[in-house]
């Protein structure tokens, strides 16, 4: 016996079965094996092969961000120059530091869940003074919306998209030795 599903419920379902698919007793057996095995993978929680247990071995400080207290820097310290970038949580402006006139990097964050704003601040915390780690300079608040923003340093840089396209073999594996440099100074 085969039947239509239709309605946005119905494309829910018709979109995790493949479009234009009709629901059958073949597909209901697909679904349910799909859902248990997800949820053995849930309940077993896999293990990570290498430094399973880093956070075991760093104090709860490190790595517990729901009880980060952060500390609101005075956002009139900084003016917006120009808009650099655009991505899903966030806005990315070039500004000036009022007090001694230096460039910096303004991250003005979307509304989002306080606690992946803490996340991301207390991992910004932990890799300060890494190698190629850009430095987070401030953490500042609109006193009326409470709309948090990131102060970086300013780094002269080029579009990626302007740059992929020159890099050669070497450059590649030069800028993935750099990351993993940036991994082995986190631990």
């Amino acid at each position: 016996r085969t039947r239509r599903v239709r309605g946005s419920l119905g494309a829910l379902v018709l979109g995790y079965l493949g479009t234009r698919a009709q629901t059958t007793r073949t597909d209901a057996r697909i679904v349910r094996r799909r859902v248990r095995a997800s949820a053995r993978r849930v309940a077993g929680m896999s293990r990570a092969r290498w430094h399973a247990d880093v956070n075991l071995k760093r104090p709860k400080e490190y790595w517990d961000y729901e009880s980060l207290q952060v500390q609101w820097g005075e956002q009139d310290n900084y003016q917006v120059v120009c808009k650099v970038g655009r991505g899903k949580y966030s806005e990315v402006f070039e500004g000036v530091r009022m007090t001694d006139g230096s460039k910096v990097i303004i991250k003005i964050l979307k509304p989002v869940k306080k606690k992946k704003i803490k996340r991301e601040i207390k991992i910004l915390m932990n890799l300060a003074g890494g190698t190629n780690i850009i430095q987070l300079l401030d953490i500042v608040r609109d006193p009326q919306s409470k709309t948090p923003s990131l102060i970086f340093e300013y780094v002269n840089n080029t579009d990626f998209r302007a740059l992929y396209p020159t890099l050669t073999d070497y450059d590649v594996r030069y800028y993935i030795y750099e990351l993993l440099k940036v991994g082995l100074d986190a631990r």
